[in-house]
Order: C-alpha cells, then sequence, then structure tokens
C-alpha cells in the first residue's frame, strides 16, 4: 500500500488518521510480556497452536496468512501494541493490531488484493515483497504495483511494519540488509 492507502485504511470510516490510541477489544490476545510460548486457537479450526517462537516462522505463517487473506492468522502474529506506517514517521497511521485488521479488513472488502513474491528472514526483521492490485493507486499506475514491508518480529510477534514503494529503500531501512 501507498502512505496515503495505508492513511486511508488505517483512518475510520469518513475520518482522516486518528490520533487516538484505542485499546483493542476484549477478544484480542493478551500481550505475551516476554513470557514463554503460550497455545493460541487457529483461525477457525478451534484447535490449539503454538506461538511462533523464531522470525523464520513468523515468517513462514505470514507468508500463509497474507496469500489465504486469512486475517485471523495475521492478527495472531501481531503485537497488541504494533505500530504500521512510513519510514521514520513519529505517529504512524496504524498503532494497534486493531487498526491493521481493520486497514486489511477495508482493504479487503472494497477488492484489494496483495499476493506475497518475496519474504526474506535479516535477522529479526522479515522483508516482505507483495504484488498489489485493487486499490486507488494501482488502478492509477495500470493495474498492479510493487511494495514491500518490513515486519519487526520480537518474542514471536510483528511490532513494528514499515512500508515502502521501492525494494531498495526496504533493504536499507535501519540497517536491514539483503541481497
Amino acid at each position: 500500500m501507498s502512505a496515503h492507502d495505508l492513511d486511508s485504511a488505517c483512518a475510520e470510516p469518513g475520518r482522516r488518521r486518528s490520533h487516538r490510541r484505542r485499546r483493542a477489544d476484549a477478544g484480542e490476545l493478551p500481550e505475551t510480556g516476554g513470557a514463554p510460548a503460550r497455545p493460541t486457537a487457529a483461525s477457525g479450526t478451534g484447535e490449539m497452536i503454538e506461538h511462533p517462537k523464531t522470525p523464520e516462522e513468523v515468517a513462514r505463517r505470514l507468508k500463509s496468512a497474507l496469500e489465504a487473506s486469512d486475517l485471523d492468522a495475521l492478527g495472531e502474529l501481531l503485537d497488541p501494541d504494533l505500530r504500521w506506517g512510513p519510514p521514520s514517521d513519529p505517529s504512524p497511521p496504524c498503532r494497534t493490531r486493531e487498526q491493521v485488521i481493520t486497514g486489511y479488513t477495508r482493504g479487503k472488502n472494497s477488492g484489494a488484493t496483495a499476493r506475497v513474491c518475496e519474504i526474506v528472514v535479516l535477522g529479526n526483521r522479515i522483508l516482505v515483497g507483495l504484488e498489489v492490485t485493487g486499490t486507488r493507486s494501482t488502478v492509477e499506475r495500470g493495474g498492479r504495483v510493487a511494495r514491500w514491508q518490513v515486519h519487526t518480529v520480537r518474542d514471536g510477534r510483528v511490532v513494528d511494519i514499515v512500508g515502502f514503494d521501492q525494494r531498495g529503500e526496504a533493504i536499507t531501512h535501519n540497517g536491514v540488509t539483503g541481497e
């Protein structure tokens, strides 16, 4: 998503960016606070799964959730106080897991799709390359655009997502190194 798409996705309907932090509802997974991994409910199955312990496992589950547009599975990977926005934004548009999932839900409901083209684990960060269709900015650019995200993982959860229009910018963000 572009910065404009992200801002729109994370804002409440009819409003631009909300600067008020909202706590997620009671259905939100509790914070682990560095505690050992605990079982969580798998999306829709009722079976218990082990919380991911490594960035590699988070990357595998992230790819699966994004490819399936499984927002329940995605939510299980996100920290409750996750921040998502453009690089160097001191007040990013999304500041909670709830806002991120709401943004993805709005995008999905409006016809936006994303295909995972690349996923690379770089230490505690995951580089995610996406081919996005169905957003205002993709229509303006011929139907498909490439986007990159850098997901920072701590204690088996994504705590920060930074979006980029260019792969090179994503690779060099905060010292992330790659090919």
